[in-house]
């Protein structure tokens, strides 16, 4: 059993290199290649083969989970089961929070903005009382 160090536990790659067998026979139940899905998601091919090898360290998290995503959105509804699968086999080591709770903590753009215009408020008030 081969682990791997994954932000701050291991990961057992066993367990990836079956999530990405079952990924690569789904795309080829489908008659897809690794390069028509490249080339309708904008994901690098090279990506697309380590998600099927079972890889899932190459990039930061963030970003392998939306490729993995898009990826999955391309081999259809039965496969966001896989997407769930890799949520549970990353974050029973981390015991990080879902991605979904995650984004409810994230502020809004609306919120962030508004923020923003707090913090000039005064530098604007001061600017038009000294024009």
């Amino acid at each position: 059993m081969d682990c791997f160090d994954w932000e701050g536990g291991e990961v057992n790659s066993d367990d990836l290199k079956q999530l990405g067998q079952k990924l690569k026979m789904m795309r080829e139940s489908k008659n897809l290649s690794l390069h028509q899905i490249s080339s309708n998601t904008k994901i690098n091919a090279s990506f697309l083969k380590n998600f099927e090898e079972g890889i899932f360290d190459f990039l930061p998290e963030f970003y392998l989970r939306n490729f993995f995503k898009i990826y999955l959105q391309q081999l259809g509804k039965e496969a966001q089961k896989s997407l769930e699968e890799y949520d549970k086999i990353i974050h029973s080591v981390t015991k990080s929070e879902p991605p979904e709770e995650i984004s409810k903590n994230i502020v809004s753009k609306e919120s962030r903005f508004q923020s923003l215009l707090n913090f000039f408020k005064p530098i604007k008030i001061y600017l038009s009382r000294n024009n």
